[in-house]
């Protein structure tokens, strides 16, 4: 949870393809339609994508989809909608879908926070959750 002191410009695309690497996917498709770079600690970035990706999959997700925005980035799925009130997802301890799944979205979260950036979450309409990572620096 410390700020991060070192960042450097990073590839979006190929943070998402390392941190899908580093997930347990089973079987999901990952899109990624962005060729930005962002200012970002490499690790803590893959990190938070990592987790995304997991929460995807645990959210019923077939696809995942990284994409660059206004702000930042946002990573996309097609799983369940949210049930609620989205801010309670990114506290921990809320089992959403899961023990395991509960984890993961306050772990995007904190990942966010040290970068100095922000994170909203979004239904998708067709359902589906969009976590969109706000203030980040992107060329």
């Amino acid at each position: 949870g410390q700020t991060v002191e070192g960042v450097e410009w990073v590839d979006l695309a190929s943070a998402a393809e390392e941190g899908w690497w580093n997930a347990s996917t089973d079987g999901m498709e990952l899109q990624v339609e962005t060729d930005a770079t962002v200012e970002a600690d490499p690790g803590r970035l893959g990190e938070l994508l990592t987790n995304a990706f997991e929460f995807a999959r645990h959210n019923g997700a077939e696809t995942v989809t990284v994409r660059q925005t206004a702000a930042g980035f946002a990573i996309e799925d097609d799983g369940e909608s949210l049930v609620d009130d989205p801010d309670r997802y990114l506290a921990y301890g809320e089992a959403v879908p899961s023990a395991e799944s509960g984890m993961k979205l306050p772990n995007v979260d904190t990942f966010a926070r040290v970068h100095g950036w922000s994170v909203a979450l979004v239904d998708r309409d067709g359902g589906g959750v969009r976590i969109e990572v706000l203030n980040v620096q992107v060329e």
